[in-house]
């Protein structure tokens, strides 16, 4: 009955045609005797075939992508080379002492960044405002651990400024699991520090979003555990990394001097594949390598969707009480 021509029932029906014009079929077949409920059901089939079909298409491509995404982050699926086929790792005097300077410049962050707070960290927040300040607090630290990297401080000024500006923020995250503390499940860089714990990042965020950063969170915590060179050293290859912004509504600018940076990052990704590699061993090195780069890949893109919902939730008057420098790296 819904069924209607759009040539006034003129259309021509034929075996090669049938299908162009449903309602002159219809009208067709009603002429030649055949009955309404028969041709109802005949058309229910042909729809329900039509679906099983779509249906065992779409599991299919689910498969598929799940049988890729299994593969590429199953710590099993990795099939190191032999050492014959490629050259074995080395960390030479130079690297390991590189190595222990990176560890020493985390720990003195905490110092050389106590004169340039703009919050309080003994301060609880109480509100989203609040809340936004104080993660000023672990980006200003991050900066004083950067600044103590050779390689960065040689950089060019404005390519300083870019890779503070867009790579800064997405780390806090795996850095708090440098202070994690398991016991007590609660963040704490300093002892002076009001802890930061679940029920805390619940109020700022919400119960969704939280439920949504623990599988992401819990990894960087056992690697951690498990060696944190691993992940300071890792913080300061996604620090050099150009392009980490790619996907959000922001336009990153161009690198002055983008081999330099090309430079500094090349070398302290080698510097990180080298020491797991002989500290932990080959399979080790490629399990814990293919987790953080698969883990943070997720925690990018769930970040960008809480940023952009917290930027909606925060009325515009509230966005200018922002501390200048966090505006900044909160692109607002």
């Amino acid at each position: 009955e819904t069924l209607s021509c759009r040539y006034k029932n003129t259309c021509t029906v034929t075996l090669e045609t049938r299908r162009r014009c449903s309602a002159c079929r219809l009208n067709k077949c009603l002429r030649y005797g055949m009955k309404r409920e028969r041709l109802i059901k005949a058309e229910k089939k042909s729809i329900e075939r039509r679906q099983c079909r779509e249906e065992r298409t779409n599991i299919s491509a689910i498969n598929e992508q799940n049988s890729q995404l299994q593969l590429l982050t199953s710590p099993d699926s990795y099939s190191p080379q032999t050492s014959s086929q490629i050259q074995r790792a080395i960390l030479n005097s130079d690297d390991l002492q590189r190595i222990e300077m990176v560890q020493t410049a985390f720990e003195k962050r905490i110092e050389l960044a106590r004169d340039n707070l703009l919050w309080n960290p003994t301060v609880h927040s109480t509100n989203l405002l609040e809340f936004l300040n104080s993660r000023s607090v672990p980006a200003m630290r991050l900066v004083a651990f950067f600044k103590q990297i050779p390689e960065f401080t040689q950089l060019n000024s404005e390519d300083k400024f870019i890779l503070t500006k867009y790579n800064l923020m997405p780390l806090l995250v795996p850095s708090f699991a440098l202070s994690f503390k398991k016991d007590t499940r609660q963040v704490i860089e300093t002892n002076t520090d009001i802890p930061w714990d679940e029920s805390a990042f619940q109020q700022a965020i919400g119960t969704n979003y939280l439920l949504q950063i623990k599988p992401i969170f819990a990894p960087f915590v056992e690697i951690v555990q498990y060696d944190q060179k691993i992940m300071q050293l890792f913080l300061i290859v996604l620090f050099l990394s150009k392009g980490l912004s790619t996907g959000e509504d922001i336009t990153e600018p161009i690198l002055r001097d983008y081999m330099a940076v090309y430079r500094a990052h090349n070398f302290y990704t080698k510097l990180l594949w080298n020491y797991m590699e002989v500290t932990h061993g080959i399979k080790v090195a490629y399990r814990i390598f293919s987790k953080l780069i698969f883990q943070y890949l997720r925690w990018l893109n769930l970040r960008r969707t809480i940023a952009l919902d917290v930027q909606q939730s925060l009325p515009r008057t509230e966005q200018s009480n922002i501390f200048p420098v966090m505006q900044s790296l909160f692109h607002i």
